[in-house]
């Protein structure tokens, strides 16, 4: 198989306050439906007072190693940047 060089990948998580998910809710609603999950998130305070949420800790953890892990066996070539 003739693999590229190198490769980069972006995997965004939610947006973290109820602006942001009204609006990718607006923009593409079957994504924001899959990653607004109240299931699997925490509240958190910004520096600037707002209270956003955020995948709790362990969850995300475990997501962004599947992930890796998925990559790592299939596209060991492909750099991934998560952006949370």
């Amino acid at each position: 198989m003739d693999r590229p060089r190198s490769r980069r990948a972006e995997r965004p998580y939610q947006r973290g306050d109820r602006f942001g998910h009204d609006l990718n809710r607006a923009w593409h609603p079957p994504a924001e439906e899959a990653l607004w999950r109240p299931d699997l998130q925490q509240a958190k305070r910004s520096q600037n007072g707002s209270v956003n949420v955020r995948y709790r800790n362990l969850d995300k953890a475990a997501a962004v190693d599947s992930v890796r892990r998925l990559v790592a066996s299939n596209a060991p070539w492909l750099r991934i940047r998560f952006a949370f």
